[in-house]
């Protein structure tokens, strides 16, 4: 476990060197960081790859089987969904936001043990596989959406208080920001229609109708429906701007206790499965 620890400890240290670079290259004129984040948020995300890859082999068990591995694999989600926005969109500014929040996940995730047990018989299954990954992209979809969508509140605000010159250039156009928000969470969306539908699947081949009443499972579909909202507004109305923003945060909230706080603060059949 010696080499998982020093890869999941480098890669932590590395998401922190690209956050630096990030904020240099939004909020410094150096043009090095605007250079070069890309590239050391290129090699976090090999670095946590390899951390991700190691320790599955020497557990012996999926990346996504324990809290710990659930958190770090949604941190390294975020990052590679980030670096695919860079490559098409050049969105720096959002990397600036994406990159801490990834740091912070890390972060959290290394709080807890390293070591697992084998692998429940219940789990080694194709439904949990998609289940898992399907729900961990959705949720770095929604992530890179609630970054957007803060800068898009942000470029509003300087806006109006007629601050166009300095950090305003940096800053993507709002329409731009607009549009990637509602692209992104249209994406989540999907991934997490997935994620919900495989799970209750196997669900129910394991608990029967047991699982409708799991807490997890009451938020999921809460938060579901809030981007469910979202989503039938927009293409219904055609609203957008800061309402629509506003909802869009309160499903990322929703997501944010449905991922770390329910299993804690109300156990149920999720919590028998981790570690």
């Amino acid at each position: 476990m010696i080499l998982s620890h020093a890869l999941f400890d480098l890669s932590f240290f590395v998401y922190l060197v690209a956050s630096l670079f990030y904020q240099g290259s939004l909020f410094l004129k150096n043009k090095i960081f605007r250079a070069y984040a890309p590239l050391v948020a290129g090699l976090a995300l090999t670095i946590h790859a390899a951390a991700i890859v190691s320790h599955a082999f020497q557990t012996g068990r999926p990346p996504f089987a324990s809290l710990f591995d659930s958190i770090s694999l949604f941190a390294w989600a975020i990052l590679l969904l980030y670096l695919f926005l860079e490559t098409r969109w050049r969105l720096q500014a959002v990397g600036a936001f994406a990159l801490p929040i990834g740091a912070l996940a890390i972060l959290y995730a290394s709080s807890m043990p390293l070591e697992a047990k084998p692998l429940e018989p219940d789990l080694r299954s194709y439904w949990v596989v998609a289940h898992v990954l399907t729900s961990i992209l959705s949720y770095g979809a929604f992530t890179l959406a609630f970054c957007c969508a803060v800068i898009y509140l942000w470029q509003e605000r300087l806006l109006k208080t007629k601050r166009l010159t300095g950090l305003f250039t940096k800053l993507p156009p709002l329409e731009r920001m607009d549009t990637l928000t509602y692209w992104l969470v249209a994406f989540g969306f999907a991934l997490l229609t997935v994620g919900l539908l495989t799970g209750a699947i196997w669900a129910h081949m394991q608990w029967s109708s047991q699982w409708v009443s799991d807490p997890k499972v009451v938020v999921s579909c809460i938060t579901w429906l809030i981007y469910a909202v979202y989503l039938g507004v927009r293409a219904s109305t055609g609203w957008s701007g800061r309402r629509m923003t506003y909802l869009l945060m309160t499903g990322f909230v929703a997501m944010l206790l449905n991922y770390f706080a329910v299993e804690t603060l109300l156990p149920g059949a999720h919590s028998l499965y981790r570690t």
